[in-house]
């Protein structure tokens, strides 16, 4: 079941994995480890698929304080929203770099 409080411990916890691959990949840790050199592009990766949690994480913050039936609409209107916004994004065509 989709709840407030399971929507904000999981972006938690995803988010801090996407913090720690971005500490992992800054500091110069990943330089001197054997296994993190060899599996550069698996972070990448990894730090590609975490990339929205944070967001996630900050609208599951603003949405814990709401009433559980506005969370719930929220969350109706999000579940075919959200596909609807990434079709719509990838069939719109590139800019040609003018003006408008």
């Amino acid at each position: 079941m989709l709840t407030k409080k399971n929507v904000f411990i999981n972006s938690l916890i995803f988010s801090g994995g996407m913090l720690s691959f971005v500490v992992l990949k800054k500091n110069k840790f990943c330089y001197s480890v054997e296994w993190c050199r060899n599996s550069w592009d698996l972070l990448n990766l990894f730090g590609f698929i975490l990339f929205p949690f944070p967001f996630i994480f900050l609208f599951s913050l603003i949405t814990y304080f709401l009433k559980e039936s506005v969370f719930r609409a929220w969350v109706n209107f999000a579940k075919w929203w959200v596909p609807l916004q990434i079709f719509l994004v990838l069939i719109t065509p590139e800019s040609s770099g003018g003006y408008f």
